[in-house]
């Protein structure tokens, strides 16, 4: 959907994992050499099933099924409890909840809960690109908004996520539209102030292309 490595991460030669490819359709730069981490979408009606590490059968998830809330809500909660990838158990937990995950929608509460577990200190990066972009596949206007509420939280534990999100908003022009609208109906509160903070900070520190759009960005502002 978007695409642009945060500062930092550009600076130390981390991208996404070269494991995957990117569609022709994703949005970035040309010329830029990462790849862009987007899993295949489901097919129509298929079921994705979890086999959680505590319980003997798999978890079933069907979009639209009458038990999709009730699973959806155990599944971050099983996403949540494995975050710290701390043991490969959990680490193999939490690839597959996110897989499990993939292809339902979110509500503001449930995005936030998982902007929650962006860790700049995560022993296992690669995992967390498919969080990203679980994430990314959430309805546009409701996970920008999201994104700016999280901000507080996420500029304390998770900076370089952080940026790595505004900076794929900001290289995409419907999604960059999104984000000066959510700044501008939530320009009193701490999570746009966050946001627009890092924004000022990219115009001066950051590839000319974002510095032009972090730029248009701030300047909406005034």
């Amino acid at each position: 959907m978007l695409g642009c490595l945060s500062v930092r991460r550009r600076a130390a030669g981390i991208a996404e994992p070269s494991s995957w490819t990117a569609p022709k359709s994703s949005v970035g730069n040309a010329g830029h050499t990462w790849r862009f981490l987007v899993p295949m979408p489901p097919l129509p009606g298929c079921v994705r099933t979890i086999g959680y590490h505590s319980a003997d059968a798999p978890v079933q998830v069907m979009p639209g099924s009458a038990n999709e809330a009730v699973m959806k809500d155990l599944l971050l909660g099983e996403l949540l409890r494995a975050s710290r990838m701390l043991t490969s158990e959990e680490v193999a937990v939490f690839d597959r909840t996110v897989q499990a995950l993939s292809g339902l929608e979110f509500s503001s509460r449930e995005l936030g809960v998982l902007f929650s577990m962006f860790a700049d200190d995560t022993p296992h990066e690669e995992v967390m690109w498919g969080l990203l972009h679980l994430v990314e596949d959430s309805d546009g206007d409701r996970m920008v908004s999201a994104l700016v509420q999280s901000a507080p939280y996420m500029r304390t534990v998770a900076p370089e996520w952080l940026e790595t999100f505004i900076c794929r908003l900001l290289n995409s022009d419907p999604y960059r539209d999104r984000l000066i609208a959510c700044l501008k109906n939530e320009a009193s509160t701490k999570g746009a102030a966050e946001v627009v903070s890092l924004i000022e900070a990219l115009k001066g520190d950051a590839p000319d292309s974002i510095r032009a759009k972090a730029s248009v960005v701030a300047s909406a502002q005034l």
